[in-house]
């Protein structure tokens, strides 16, 4: 009987140590639903059922060897549940649904890390001979293996996940095309977390990519209460549970080195307890999306710096030059419409604050009847001022320009 046992346990060692060099399951919770079948196999068992720890749905989530398992017991059971508090034998009325048929004899068998219950093993066996004392040591022989191949798979899923966003951040380092680095990132993130939705929430003057799920983001002072302008404002992230939708939103600030962006919406399916080291990846990758905008928005400043000193210094080298007043005014004319797309330039000189003359160049509009209340408005306002006027600060005192 003792050899039958030693040979239960040998057996079970073998086959997961198997599973694990195979690898042969695409996640986690496939590799659980094999572990169970081995160890029905293994124990000879009529049924066998897993709870095991599930920390994005706070919960334990059931994994079976075969449908009818499914049929019997609930697919999860909170991991607040009052029930668990109980000795594992006493808790079989939380775990079976309601109208089963027949009576089942089950043995339920805590997993243990610690001290923290990590699941726990249901089983029953009519003709079972096997003693409480060994299931109890099949258990923990169980549990071991289950950490080593949880963490196996936890740190290949880390790496790939590392690499992808160390491919983004190459991509981000290389290039100036914002757009690309962005379709890079939303990409990443529908690669590793397929079943969430991802949102860019930017502002409105960013430039639309059709390829990129953009939304608006709102700075409004009455949307001050809004998680997303939260996430925005703080720069911290931002975490909502939706009760109508029954949703969770998570809102990762893109943060680069001089401010905040904009917001990176992500939206689950349903419920969820969203796990430490993903908390860490979104704000890596969001970060990453921050860094890409502020860059691409400080070359658009470099680029603008550099035409505005070209300008200087062209004007510069045409004025200090031996032209006539008539073509040094008819070349600034010239270049401040290309420069900001004016309609209209005139250049005018004054005499005792009130009778001026509009310089030969100038464009026909200040030579005309319609300028001179113009003309006359902005001349009180800049003498009285004495600081430079935009259209905006004589708007109310002045008529329409032009119809």
């Amino acid at each position: 009987m003792q050899t039958s046992k030693e040979e239960k346990l040998q057996k079970l060692r073998s086959r997961l140590f198997q599973l694990v060099m195979m690898n042969s399951a695409d996640n986690f919770e496939d590799l659980l639903s094999k572990v169970v079948r081995e160890v029905k196999t293994t124990l000879q068992a009529d049924l066998c059922a897993l709870y095991f720890l599930d920390e994005w749905k706070d919960s334990y989530q059931l994994y079976c060897s075969d449908m009818r398992e499914t049929f019997l017991f609930h697919d999860h059971i909170p991991l607040d549940d009052d029930g668990l508090s109980d000795h594992p034998q006493l808790f079989n009325r939380f775990l079976i649904k309601g109208g089963t048929e027949r009576e089942l004899n089950l043995s339920v068998l805590p997993l243990l890390e610690g001290g923290a219950m990590k699941g726990f093993l249901v089983i029953e066996d009519q003709g079972s001979d096997l003693p409480v004392q060994f299931l109890e040591i099949f258990s923990k022989e169980l549990i071991q293996w289950l950490i080593k191949l949880e963490g196996y798979l936890s740190t290949y899923e880390e790496k790939k996940k590392y690499e992808r966003l160390y491919k983004v951040t190459t991509t981000f380092h290389s290039s100036i095309n914002t757009n690309g680095v962005l379709r890079e990132i939303i990409d990443t993130l529908r690669q590793i977390y397929p079943s969430f939705d991802y949102y860019l929430l930017l502002s409105q003057d960013y430039t639309q990519d059709e390829l990129l799920p953009v939304r608006k983001l709102s700075y409004e002072q009455d949307a001050g209460s809004d998680v997303s302008t939260q996430a925005f404002l703080t720069g911290e992230l931002q975490i909502e549970d939706r009760l109508d939708e029954k949703q969770s939103y998570l809102y990762a600030p893109l943060k680069g080195k001089q401010g905040v962006y904009g917001v990176l919406q992500i939206i689950t399916p349903s419920y969820v307890h969203f796990p430490k080291k993903d908390l860490e990846f979104f704000v890596l990758i969001a970060t990453t999306a921050g860094n890409a905008l502020e860059n691409a928005q400080l070359y658009q400043q470099s680029r603008r710096l550099n035409g505005n000193l070209k300008l200087i210094n062209s004007v510069s080298q045409r004025l200090n030059s031996n032209l006539r007043l008539t073509e040094k005014t008819s070349f600034m004319v010239s270049q401040l419409k290309e420069s900001f797309d004016a309609e209209e330039v005139g250049f005018l000189t004054f005499e005792n604050g009130r009778k001026y003359d509009v310089l030969k160049g100038s464009t026909d509009f200040f030579s005309s009847e319609t300028s001179y209340e113009f003309i006359e408005t902005v001349n009180q306002m800049v003498s009285a001022e004495g600081d430079p006027l935009f259209l905006g600060d004589c708007h109310s005192k002045i008529k329409p320009l032009k119809p």
